[in-house]
């Protein structure tokens, strides 16, 4: 058995009839959230066997070593850099040309022996475009390769608008390819001045903050927007900035002195202002920045009636802490250090937090100021400890028909411990990825697998290489199905216990016009009987002829659609899919059994 069938044989048993396996033996599509976790393996063992596939020269068996020498045929390919907006040409665009294919390496459990080392790759080439956009490489070889480009002020596409037709990291050439077209977005900007409450421009000591609305695995999450650039004059500016949603938080210069007083008496102060505000109906909102749009937003700071807040922190050892609203700001004077007990703030009315930045303090969290001044509020803060909870996975499956008898492992459950944030926000605290059969075979001993968490109210998303789906997650008396999970300081949890049962399969084609196509196939949970979707939500990919092949659903109905455009999805926030429920169908699927689906692939919503 050659090199390349050794491995293809152990990738096989892992990649049957899987979404990251058998789908992926005909294009590689990895979801926008996903890094490349251990729990892809199938989707590296499938890279590796295409790049061996690729690599002859490094796995010839030794009796080929006398293969007489030819000289490879060479091509030469051209092209244009345009604008994506305009369709102008791009002058002055760096065009990069790679060689040869990307190899990406991963431990492959069993092999007989490790694979041969790939080749160095040739140094990747680069050139300049015209005033007509335009760029040529000659003398390349058959093995083809992969053309860029960059420009300042301009993104690549694929960073905000995937379509399902693209190629990941570049354009794919060979002796085949005509003419490339490459397309760069103009990148767009916010920019403004900071003012305030009399109408004068701030040039020192003010800030401003830029989030931008993301997803992970169908879950709304905030991410830094950029880093502001402040000129001399006070104007500030965020560069590079892709299309999406956004919101901004600007903080005024604190008063390190003492609040002012008004003629009343009163104290008062400029507070920090969010843009677009605040309200009852729209308590997080954000504005549209759209590709290549220079947005100029000037933001005043307005002056408001300050209320004394006392309290005492007590702490095992000293720690700096910050008071912060409910749009994450802590502009507001503060006077404590973290050697005294006792602490002063001024504040307006509004919600708030004492944090040190972790998840390490206890009390009134959060605090409401409404019109009055606050005494004898009282915080600890404790050593923050990251608590270990063990997971246990269990299977009702019987035998599943993919996994060869003797094979102790033939898929992988990645379990990701996703913990929500103020604002219906989340981010992953810790991930565990467990390998064997998953079905009534007896298991192999294995080491105990845990997570790491800090403090905080917690759900799980649970992502499968095989026909199998999270029936129930408890850890104690808590079902996850019904109520999150809350971790506190101290705390000493029950086990997770994950109990996997036989998923449903659904086997479609995606056209348009009467044709097949490639598109993003999503399945949204409509009534299911955990009563609570533990996917990891992501799309599959269909291929060049259309077909799709997605498993590992919970028995129920789903709402199925299909987009050329890789989606970023809220899929618990009903606003986010009413556009493609006249768009897509409803679904009823059944465990142990494939349903066939047709769907018409749509284009997303524009956005306002």
């Amino acid at each position: 058995m050659s090199p390349r069938d050794r491995v293809k044989s152990r990738c096989e048993v892992v990649g049957q009839r899987s979404n990251w396996g058998e789908s992926m033996q005909k294009r590689v599509a990895i979801p926008r959230h996903h890094c490349l976790l251990p729990g892809c393996f199938a989707v590296l063992c499938f890279l590796l066997t295409a790049s061996l596939a690729q690599e002859p020269s490094n796995l010839q068996e030794s009796a080929s070593t006398n293969t007489p020498e030819t000289t490879e045929p060479q091509y030469g390919v051209t092209g244009r850099v345009v604008d994506d907006l305009t369709g102008n040409p791009l002058n002055g665009a760096t065009v990069r040309l790679a060689v040869g294919g990307r190899v990406m390496l991963s431990s492959c459990a069993g092999c007989d022996s490790p694979p041969s080392p790939p080749p160095e790759p040739e140094t990747p080439r680069e050139v300049i475009t015209g005033k007509d956009g335009s760029f040529a490489f000659d003398s390349l070889p058959a093995t083809g390769g992969s053309v860029t480009a960059r420009k300042p002020g301009y993104i690549d596409i694929w960073r905000f608008r995937r379509r399902a037709s693209d190629q990941l990291g570049g354009s794919l050439i060979s002796n085949q390819t005509g003419p490339v077209i490459l397309r760069l977005a103009p990148a767009a900007s916010v920019s403004g001045m900071l003012i305030d409450h009399n109408g004068t421009p701030i040039t020192k000591n003010a800030d401003i903050t830029l989030w931008r609305l993301a997803d992970w695995a169908g879950w709304p999450r905030l991410e830094y927007g950029g880093f502001p650039e402040f000129a001399a004059d006070g104007t500030y500016h965020f560069h590079d900035l892709l299309p999406g949603h956004y919101f901004l938080v600007a903080d005024p210069p604190i008063n390190r002195e003492g609040p002012a007083r008004n003629e009343a008496g009163r104290a008062v102060g400029e507070v920090p202002v969010r843009y677009p505000a605040s309200t009852s109906q729209r308590p997080n909102p954000f504005f549209t920045l759209h590709e290549g749009e220079q947005a100029h937003l000037n933001l005043r700071f307005p002056q408001r009636t300050l209320h004394r807040v006392t309290g005492t922190v007590n702490a095992s050892q000293p720690y700096s802490y910050d008071i912060v609203d409910a749009n994450g700001s802590k502009a507001y004077l503060l006077k404590g250090s973290a050697f005294e007990k006792p602490f002063e703030a001024w504040l307006p009315k509004g919600s708030y937090r004492l944090t040190t930045g972790r998840e390490d303090v206890t009390g009134p969290l959060p605090f409401e100021v409404a019109g009055s001044d606050l005494a004898g509020m009282l915080f600890s803060i404790a050593v923050p400890e990251r608590i270990e909870i063990p997971l246990e996975i269990s299977s009702l499956v019987p035998r599943v028909p993919t996994c060869l008898d003797p094979t102790p492992v033939c898929g992988f459950v990645d379990v990701a411990l996703v913990r929500f944030l103020p604002g219906g926000y989340v981010e992953v605290v810790g991930q565990s990825t467990q390998a064997g059969r998953f079905d009534g075979t007896p298991p192999q001993p294995q080491p105990i697998q845990s997570v790491s968490l800090i403090p905080g109210t917690y759900t799980a998303a649970v992502a499968v290489t095989l026909n199998v789906y999270a029936k129930s997650i408890v850890s104690g008396s808590t079902d996850l199905a019904k109520e999150p999970l809350t971790i506190r300081a101290g705390d000493s949890p029950e086990p997770i216990h994950i109990v996997l049962a036989e998923g449903a399969i659904v086997d479609g084609v995606v056209h348009r016009h009467g044709q097949p196509v490639n598109a993003w196939v999503y399945a949204v949970a409509e009534d299911i009987e955990p009563k609570s979707d533990f996917r990891e939500f992501q799309p599959v990919l269909s291929d060049e002829d259309g077909k799709f092949h997605m498993q590992g659903l919970a028995p129920g109905s789903y709402l199925f659609f299909a987009s050329d455009i890789e989606l970023s999805l809220n899929v618990h926030d009903s606003a986010d899919t009413a556009y493609w429920r006249s768009r897509g169908k409803i679904l009823r699927v059944e465990p142990g059994k494939t349903t066939d689906l047709v769907l018409v692939a749509a284009e997303p919503p524009e956005e306002p």
